[in-house]
């Protein structure tokens, strides 16, 4: 058997049983060895790794099992180097999430069957951290597959009008003085929502108005029966512009700062001839 990671991609909800299987169908090499599991909530990485390079006293090989392993590789800031060391392991490590492997995973691939019939239905969540983040090519992303997944674009227009608004609140109480347990207890809020907020730039009077300006807007065209599609990729551009705009004028203490269409995105726009020239 050759030793290896694996990133295996799971609905949350999906039992085991249903999923276990289907993985060892593709993976022939893996059945009847020994499986061992851990939580990646409450796992430490130097547990797991211990049993990556340890042997037990009837099993040659045996597969290691993490669960939630989107939350396990926060707790490390260097498992990228960390990984590397791991493929050297004489077991296989499979790591499980209902999230997609990290951008800088280079290693096996899986995912089951059941993904490709089910909704995804955290991909509205995404697109409004991907706003938050200033993040526009992720923004659109995850806002097409909220389409494709037959999101209803007012649900969708009153999450992100949500966020802003618990945005604005935290800020005010920031400003009041209020302690993030004073917060949290007042909002009904976890408390990484606000430390969400704390790390963005303090928005002034007049940028908060424009941002509720283009969310009134949305709406307004969404209940005059205009197209969905467009309105929500238009708002979310002006919306990932505006976090930017703030951002910046805050950082350059109020001054003019006027970004280009390119400056968007986090890979620089090809200049293309238009088709009628």
């Amino acid at each position: 058997m050759k030793s290896s990671l694996i990133w295996v991609r799971v609905p949350e909800n999906q039992a085991w049983a249903k999923w276990w299987p289907e993985f060892l169908k593709a993976h022939e090499s893996l059945k009847a060895i020994e499986v061992q599991k851990f939580n990646g909530m409450e796992v430490s990485w130097g547990i797991v790794g211990d049993a990556l390079f340890s042997f037990s006293l009837f099993h040659k090989k045996k597969v290691i099992v993490v669960t939630q392993a989107d939350k396990f590789l926060k707790k490390e800031k260097k498992w990228m180097d960390i990984a590397l060391k791991w493929m050297k392991a004489p077991h296989t490590l499979v790591l499980v999430s209902e999230d997609e492997a990290p951008a800088h995973w280079t290693y096996q691939e899986w995912r089951t069957g059941a993904l490709e019939d089910s909704q995804d239905e955290k991909a509205v969540f995404r697109w409004i951290d991907a706003i938050h983040s200033e993040s526009l090519d992720s923004a659109l992303k995850e806002l097409q597959i909220c389409i494709d997944n037959g999101q209803v674009a007012l649900v969708a227009l009153q999450l992100l009008s949500r966020h802003f608004r618990l945005g604005r609140l935290i800020q005010y109480a920031t400003d009041k003085g209020f302690s993030d347990q004073e917060i949290a207890a007042a909002f009904k809020i976890p408390s990484f929502a606000i430390q969400k907020w704390r790390k963005k730039s303090r928005r002034h009077h007049r940028q908060w108005l424009k941002i509720f300006e283009y969310l009134q807007a949305a709406d307004l065209q969404l209940k005059s029966n205009e197209d969905s599609r467009w309105t929500l990729r238009m708002l979310t551009l002006k919306m990932v512009r505006q976090e930017l705009q703030a951002r910046r004028q805050t950082q350059k203490q109020n001054k003019s700062v006027f970004l280009k269409p390119s400056e968007l995105f986090s890979q620089p726009l090809l200049p293309i001839e238009p088709s009628f020239s």
